[in-house]
C-alpha cells in the first residue's frame, strides 16, 4: 500500500462515477469467474450482495429502499453483525450437524517450541515467503477475490516452482503451509489499496474497516 499510494495519487483526481462503476462491475465479474464450473451461481450471489447493500436511504435522493417501514434499516444493514452472521452461522451449523467440537484433542503441546520452529522455517525459506507475499498483495488488491482463492494460487505457485514439491506437498512439507499463509497474511495490505483509494473494499475485513471509517466520519461531522 505504501508503494502504490504515491503512484495512484495523481490518478485519483481523474476517477469519477463511471470509473468507480467499472471497478465495481469488475469486482462482481471476478466473483463469477472464480466460481469454477458454476459462474451463474457466483454471479447470483454477487448480485444478491448488491441487493443487500441497496437497503436503506438512497444517498442521492433520500428515497427509502426496502426498509419495510423500519427506522432501524434507514442506514442500511449493520455491516458488523451481518458479516459475523455470514461467517459464524455456517460453522456453527456444521459443528451441530457433525456433532463435533472445535478442539478435537486435549493434549497439551509446547507452543513456544512450535513458534520457534515456524520462525526458523520462514527464515530458511525466505525467498518463498517473499514471492507468496507479493502474490497475496497483488491479488488482494483486486476486489471480489476471496482469501481461499489467494491461498490456492500461492500454493499452486509453490507446487510448480519449489524443488521436489510434487512428491512432498500434502505429506507434511512445511513449504506448502508457508506459501498459503504468506499470501493470506499479506493480502490485507493489498486490499487496503482499493479500500482507501477508491472506497471499494477489497475483502470482507476491509468492508468492516470501511464501515468503521464511514461511521467515524459521520460522527465527526455531527460533532
Amino acid at each position: 500500500m505504501a508503494v502504490a499510494l504515491p503512484i495512484v495519487r495523481p490518478l485519483i483526481l481523474y476517477i469519477g462515477s463511471p470509473e468507480l462503476l467499472a471497478l465495481s462491475v469488475f469486482g462482481i465479474s471476478m466473483v463469477a469467474v472464480l466460481s469454477g464450473n458454476t459462474p451463474l451461481r457466483g454471479l447470483t450471489m454477487a448480485c444478491f450482495g448488491v441487493m443487500l447493500a441497496m437497503i436503506g436511504a438512497d444517498p442521492q435522493t433520500g428515497t427509502l429502499r426496502w426498509t419495510f417501514d423500519s427506522l432501524y434499516l434507514w442506514e442500511g444493514l449493520p455491516l458488523v453483525p451481518l458479516t459475523l452472521g455470514i461467517f459464524a452461522l455456517p460453522e456453527l451449523c456444521d459443528l451441530l450437524v457433525s456433532r463435533t467440537q472445535i478442539v478435537q484433542s486435549e493434549k497439551m503441546q509446547n507452543n513456544w517450541k512450535g513458534l520457534w520452529q515456524g520462525s526458523v522455517d520462514c527464515f530458511v525459506h525466505w525467498w518463498l515467503v517473499l514471492r507468496c507475499c507479493w502474490i497475496g498483495s497483488v491479488i488482494g488488491a483486486i476486489p471480489g477475490i476471496s482469501a481461499a482463492v489467494i491461498d490456492w494460487i500461492s500454493y499452486g505457485h509453490a507446487l510448480k516452482t519449489e524443488k521436489y514439491a510434487a512428491q512432498t506437498f500434502g505429506k507434511g512439507d512445511v513449504r506448502g503451509v508457508i506459501a498459503a499463509e504468506s499470501a493470506t497474511c499479506s493480502r490485507e495490505g493489498g486490499a487496503l489499496v482499493p479500500t482507501i483509494v477508491f472506497g471499494v473494499p477489497g475483502s470482507a475485513g476491509m468492508a468492516i474497516l470501511l464501515g468503521a471509517f464511514t461511521m467515524a466520519s459521520c460522527r465527526d461531522r455531527i460533532c
